[in-house]
């Protein structure tokens, strides 16, 4: 099976579902525990969501999708315990990457006895917003080796419910008029939220890998659980742009997908309020060149932060206006606004404001 999983990675183009079929349904399903777990897991969940996590969970843990060398232009498919990852952190034997499977293969029956858990994870699989996504995730970014059964764990609860029953509810056309819009919303801060930035420079090197699988000491690192609390906070921002559909709005109150208050959307610079009509007509019109609305990190993620929020979170990361984010730059949020005070300042001692 180790061989399998080689030959896998080694075609030019990596292919899941020849993944499953080969290792999985040739192979481990007809070998104890895998049989006796796969007609527990169709019991609970049907056949064809049974096949969807046993795809995710193979791939979560078996293999990694690390930039490309020396030319950092794209990913590639690669086994836990390719050479590439010798002294590396996200290293993980064959052997460990099997008790990986079969354990938390074992521990999801476990979880699944709960109809909330079930629920959540069926919901999940049939409304990804990246690839083979269910709820698996790494306990701490510092553990060393990273991927190893003590420092893995099924993530169910509130968060991971509200991030899949929003996504779900708003990108459901039978639920409403606006899916196709909040379907191009999803898919413009996926990126953002999921994925690396290309960083060239620097000792982790990075371009459009999962975030919590490009290097733990990277800046660009962030947990699955991080990455979900993200797009949580950019949709419910969303929800709150200035001029939101009311009936959508009471509809979702209504079904109890999220709660409102009264406060509009702001750019964290300019603080002007952010159109949710303008945002609609860019994302339904793609022949926009560029875009009036950025995801931006309040803090930069290489910076000292002074007010304690840094890094990749959901407290580090909003929604800002394209002037707001040229503003910016490359700078704090916190320094551009006493900057601007500083500004209007020195003109009103100039006698310039008012005039």
């Amino acid at each position: 099976m180790r061989q399998r999983c080689e030959n896998h990675v080694a075609n030019e183009r990596f292919n899941l579902n020849s993944v499953y079929d080969d290792i999985f349904v040739q192979k481990l399903v007809n070998i104890q525990p895998f049989n006796r777990l796969t007609a527990l897991l169709i019991g609970l969940v049907g056949h064809r969501d049974s096949a969807k996590i046993i795809k995710s969970l193979l791939r979560f843990s078996f293999f990694i999708e690390p930039v490309k060398k020396p030319a950092i232009e794209t990913t590639k498919f690669a086994v836990r315990w390719s050479e590439e990852f010798n002294g590396d952190p996200r290293f993980s034997s064959y052997e460990e990457c099997l008790l990986i499977f079969e354990t938390f293969f074992t521990r999801l029956i476990g979880e699944l006895a709960s109809g909330d858990n079930k629920r959540l994870i069926k919901l999940m699989v049939n409304n990804t917003s990246i690839a083979y996504e269910i709820p698996i995730d790494y306990i701490s970014r510092s553990s060393n080796p990273i991927h190893s059964v003590n420092n893995i764990a099924w993530n169910f609860g509130e968060l991971h419910m509200s991030v899949v029953k929003l996504r779900a509810f708003l990108t459901d056309a039978s639920k409403h008029n606006y899916a196709s819009f909040f379907r191009g919303v999803y898919t413009k801060i996926k990126t953002k939220t999921y994925l690396t930035d290309r960083v060239l420079t620097g000792e982790h090197k990075t371009n459009r890998e999962k975030r919590w699988e490009c290097h733990p000491d990277s800046v660009h690192f962030a947990l699955r659980k991080t990455a979900w609390d993200i797009e949580l906070k950019l949709i419910t921002q969303v929800c709150h742009f200035d001029g939101f559909p009311q009936d959508l709005k009471q509809t979702m109150i209504d079904n109890e997908i999220l709660g409102f208050d009264d406060v509009v959307m702001k750019c964290p610079i300019t603080l002007e309020p952010l159109s949710f009509a303008q945002l609609k007509e860019e994302v339904e019109d793609t022949t926009h060149g560029r875009s009036n609305f950025q995801v931006g990190h309040m803090n930069p993620l290489k910076s000292e932060a002074e007010d304690g929020i840094s890094g990749h979170t959901a407290q580090n990361i909003s929604w800002i206006s394209e002037q707001g984010n040229r503003i910016q730059g490359s700078n704090s949020v916190g320094f551009i606004r006493e900057f601007i005070v500083k500004i209007y300042n020195n003109y009103l001692a100039a006698g310039y404001v008012g005039h």
